[in-house]
């Protein structure tokens, strides 16, 4: 079997799923004894895993095409795999048109004649020392108003150090934003919704659940106990529900297993929470959740609905009150969209004002995407309009923060 020297990077390491991805790949490479190269001058192959979520991430993709089109040694081979490839695979061609698209990962036995076929891997997990492996060129892409935060979350947490509790929660925001002290364990691919924004569905389809033993064989692998695990997938609140199982199911085997294990949910549609409220409440209640991510997208119902997202506000906010509750130690911390079409002012400072229910928020610029139904909407926010409102918008996150550690910090003097 002829050995290959591969190089392999990933245009979006903040995507748990988009990383496990890199790191199947990486596996394969390895069980088969393909060389992993650190330069791209020196691979016969270069593997770059893209993403389409948004325009941002697109553009990430397509400057490391373009990057590694232009270092390429004469004669080595480009493939591209990850979303963008079934989101839009002719932004990639228009590039370098003799790319080879892999849509399945089975596809690479073809291009490495491999005496270990992808199918007989069934893993589909990642460490966080693996992404160091799979994220060459190490720029997170942060834009200057998230370092901003970055660098305050690093001070309070310094700051904090004679108050345990409150730099317990700053360790959690941090490990979260830089993926550090977990190990990740992809469950399902795919969905059950139909969001009007979104191009994901595009790429995953329908919902794939993996099958419970896979998924604690993948635990039993990589389990640290100085680390929380992640289940990563599209929306947990979905899992196994094509397969006659629930992620209620999933939570209870491995608690039997690993009882002291801390656990990220690190996606959960609240419309799941709208549908089975006490059922999940009973879930942070008797399990060791570490953090959930409780992706709200707007604090405008009118917003809600026209993502085609079933929950409402209320229901968010009163489900976050009982887990502040159940299970103060869970980090809870949400996606929102900035400039969705037919968002007004109003509708922005209503997102503004949900913020404060949670410890942490990644934002995206709403980004128009061809053949989605959000692509129909009018009237559309302005790019510069999507830029104020962004700075205000960390100005709250900012505010937010400031206000705990000093609220945390007097209720500790009064102590």
């Amino acid at each position: 079997m002829s050995q290959y020297k591969v190089f392999i990077d990933t245009a979006c390491v903040n995507c748990k799923a988009n990383s496990i991805l890199g790191s199947r790949v990486y596996e394969y490479l390895e069980r088969n004894d393909h060389h992993i190269e650190k330069s791209v001058k020196d691979a016969d192959v270069i593997i770059i895993n893209t993403c389409g979520f948004n325009a941002f991430h697109q553009n990430m993709s397509e400057n490391l095409i373009k990057d590694y089109c232009s270092a390429k040694k004469p004669g080595s081979k480009l493939i591209s795999i990850g979303c963008l490839n079934k989101i839009d695979q002719e932004v990639i061609t228009s590039i370098y048109p003799d790319t080879i698209l892999i849509s399945e990962l089975n596809e690479l036995d073809e291009i490495f004649a491999s005496q270990v076929p992808f199918a007989n891997l069934t893993g589909a997990a990642l460490t966080d020392e693996r992404i160091d492996q799979i994220y060459i060129s190490k720029n997170r892409y942060y834009d200057w108003t998230d370092s901003i935060c970055l660098s305050i979350g690093k001070f309070l947490y310094l700051a904090a150090h004679f108050h345990p509790g409150m730099q317990l929660k700053i360790k959690q925001v941090l490990d979260e934003a830089y993926k550090k002290n977990k190990f990740f364990v992809e469950i399902s691919q795919g969905c059950l919704s139909q969001c009007s924004y979104c191009v994901i569905k595009r790429a995953k389809g329908q919902l794939r659940s993996r099958p419970i033993d896979h998924i604690l064989q993948d635990i039993k692998r990589l389990y640290d106990p100085g680390k929380n695990l992640c289940l990563v997938a599209e929306d947990c609140g979905c899992y196994g529900l094509d397969k006659k199982t629930n992620l209620f199911t999933l939570m209870d085997r491995v608690k039997q297993i690993y009882p002291d294990l801390g656990v990220d949910l690190c996606y959960l549609n609240p419309l799941w929470v709208e549908k089975y409220f006490n059922e999940y409440i009973e879930l942070f209640k008797n399990h060791k959740i570490n953090s959930v991510n409780l992706s709200i997208q707007s604090g405008s119902d009118k917003i809600i609905q026209a993502m085609n997202r079933k929950y409402s506000v209320d229901t968010v906010r009163s489900f976050i009150d009982e887990i502040r509750t159940v299970s103060p130690q869970t980090l809870i911390w949400t996606h929102i969209i900035i400039g969705f079409p037919t968002e007004t002012f109003l509708d922005f400072l209503k997102t503004l004002n949900i913020l404060s229910a949670y410890d942490i928020s990644y934002k995206f610029y709403y980004d128009e995407k061809k053949g989605t139904p959000s692509a129909r909407l009018s009237p559309k926010v302005p790019r510069h309009i999507k830029a104020i409102w962004n700075v205000l918008y960390r100005l709250k996150e900012i505010q937010i923060y400031i206000v705990r550690f000093f609220s945390m910090l007097f209720g500790r003097v009064r102590s």
